[in-house]
């Protein structure tokens, strides 16, 4: 790849490439809250997003549905998130942060901060 390429694929692939590279220090520091990147960046969604739905949740996240069933059912166990009650699918339910996920989220952004000062 030409460091000066401008392509479409080009930016993809550096995209990606950032996203390995800091993956893995992310993890190091978020590990310490018993938190992994991908639950970080579904609760970065539920604060942008307070109510989105779980189907929503999983394509702003590039995973599967029930991948992002299987991630929120953790946050939800350790009482982080809450799901509606309202009948029907689960995966159609809004879903928004518990306080206690707020005040996690303040310190895991704290945490990944120094991912980005070293």
């Amino acid at each position: 790849m030409d460091a000066l390429d401008r392509s479409p694929e080009s930016l993809g692939v550096l995209i990606k490439e950032t996203q390995s590279l800091l993956s893995r220090p992310m993890d190091d520091r978020l590990r310490s809250l018993a938190l992994s990147v991908p639950q970080y960046a579904c609760q970065i969604a539920l604060q942008d997003t307070p109510g989105i739905t779980s189907s929503e949740l999983a394509r702003r996240a590039f995973a599967s549905r029930q991948s992002m069933n299987v991630l929120l059912q953790g946050l939800e166990k350790r009482g982080l998130v809450t799901r509606s009650s309202d009948p029907g699918p689960r995966r159609e339910r809004s879903v928004v942060l518990n306080h206690a996920a707020e005040l996690l989220l303040e310190r895991a952004h704290e945490e990944v901060s120094f991912v980005f000062i070293a």
